[in-house]
This record gives structure tokens, C-alpha cells and sequence, in this order.
């Protein structure tokens, strides 16, 4: 739920609490339904003991809707979208016709401790169909025991329970909430990331930059409007490598 809702829901609830106050000296009978989701009803009659009564309640329910809004709210925004990929210097994420050829292979990211940590650190992968058709094509599943959710329109299947085929941003996002998952891996490809960055849910960002130029091919990012970021850290790896550590603004 975004701070907004919080903040209309609170400001609906309040404008009834006021509303009730100072209708109360004037009528026997107030019926009041604010727009939010709680619907309140109340019933305000002429004894005072009554009414003082019936205030004190509703005040006690705003405060308290409030908060859980609040509590809701923090919740959703623990989760942490991180982007981690590796492009070519002019930031390109595959050849033309989608080979990756040019990356480092597995076997040797696999045992940089930098990329072990992060690895240990999150709780579920987003990647597109395309990539995951690539991991499968190197042998065994390579993150077994971490939940992978694969965004795609088509319709595919497996038979392992740690990977999940959605249709959607939304209904990942509504998934890892529901799961309570704090650190989400973005993996890519670019149709799969970008609606994430579109939309402001990337928080961090790990660009790995591979010492070639392809000239063209695939971008990692597709049909993104302007995006300011904070440079956090930058370092030099084996092969060549350079990591660019941002975080959104």
C-alpha cells in the first residue's frame, strides 16, 4: 500500500471524527460513511455520557487504522529489488541474436566471493523466459532452493518447485509480499527488469561492466524514461571487470 493511500485513508478518517464533533450538539441521530475502506456507521443520541462514549471509539478505531496502514506500508517497503548483471561497455546484455557468449562463464562467477555473499544474502531471483531458458541450457538448475520467479506471457512448465512462471510485475510483487521476502535479485533480461525500474521498485543497482564493445544487441534498458542514481562504490575485478555500485535517488 503507498504512503498516499496511507495518507487519504488517515485524512478520510479524520474529516469523519471532525465531522461528528461538530454535528453532535445539533442532531439526535448522525450517520456517517466515510469513503476509505472501513465503512463506520454511527449513532449519536442526545445523552451526553452516550456520545462522549461513542467519540472515544471512533477515535480509538482511527488510531488505530491508522497505524496498521502505517505498519502495512513499512512492510511492502522492506522488500528490496536489486539489479545485478553484467553488461558490455556499451550496455549491451546479449548479441543480437541473444547469445552470451561474451560473459564470463559460470563456473568462474560462481566462485568470486563478492558474488557468493550477494548470492547468500537474497531471498528469490526475478529473471525473463529468455534467460531462464539460458540457465537451463548450462546443465543442472543453478539456484536450487532459491524461489525463481520467470516473467513470461508464454506458457511453460516444470516440474521443479522452486521455480514459478507469472504473467506479470504486479502479481511477482504480490507474491513476494505475500512470502515476506526482503531481498529480491532482479537477474534480467531487459523486458524483464525494466518494468521494475519503471516503475521506482529498484533499489539498488550492481552493474558489472565486461571489457568488450559489441556494437549492438540487446539493451538492458528497454523503453525506460529518465533515471537519476546515486553512485555508491565502483572496483576493479579479475578479468577486467568493473562494478558500478548505485542506489536510486
Amino acid at each position: 500500500m503507498s504512503t498516499s493511500v496511507v495518507k487519504n485513508t488517515a485524512a478520510s478518517l479524520e474529516e469523519a471524527a471532525f465531522f461528528v464533533k461538530s454535528k453532535v450538539k445539533k442532531q439526535n441521530y448522525i450517520r456517517v460513511r466515510p469513503h476509505s475502506s472501513a465503512s463506520i456507521c454511527v449513532q449519536i443520541h442526545k445523552k451526553s455520557t452516550f456520545v462522549s462514549s461513542l467519540l472515544s471509539e471512533l477515535e480509538l478505531i482511527i488510531n488505530i487504522k491508522i497505524k496498521i496502514e502505517l505498519v502495512i506500508a513499512t512492510k511492502a517497503k522492506m522488500t528490496k529489488y536489486i539489479l545485478y548483471v553484467a553488461t558490455s561497455i556499451d550496455g549491451y546484455i546479449a548479441r543480437s541474436d541473444g547469445s552470451i557468449d561474451w560473459l564470463l562463464p559460470p563456473e568462474q562467477v560462481n566462485k568470486n566471493k563478492d558474488y557468493l555473499k550477494f548470492y547468500n544474502s537474497i531471498d528469490a531471483i526475478v529473471m525473463g523466459s529468455t534467460t531462464y531458458e539460458q540457465i537451463l541450457g548450462f546443465g543442472d538448475w543453478a539456484y536450487p532452493g532459491k524461489l525463481s520467479y520467470v516473467l513470461t506471457s508464454r506458457n511453460l512448465s516444470t516440474l521443479r518447485l522452486d521455480i514459478v512462471f507469472m504473467k506479470s510485475m504486479e502479481e511477482i510483487v504480490e507474491d513476494v509480499n505475500k512470502r515476506g521476502y526482503q531481498r529480491v535479485w532482479l537477474m534480467g533480461g531487459g523486458r524483464a527488469a525494466s518494468p521494475f525500474i519503471q516503475n521506482g521498485l529498484v533499489d539498488e543497482y550492481f552493474i558489472f561492466i565486461i571489457p568488450i564493445i559489441l556494437g549492438t544487441g540487446i539493451t538492458l534498458y528497454q523503453s525506460l524514461s529518465e533515471l537519476k542514481l546515486d553512485l555508491i562504490s565502483q572496483k576493479s575485478c579479475p578479468y577486467g571487470v568493473v562494478e558500478l555500485h548505485y542506489k536510486r535517488k
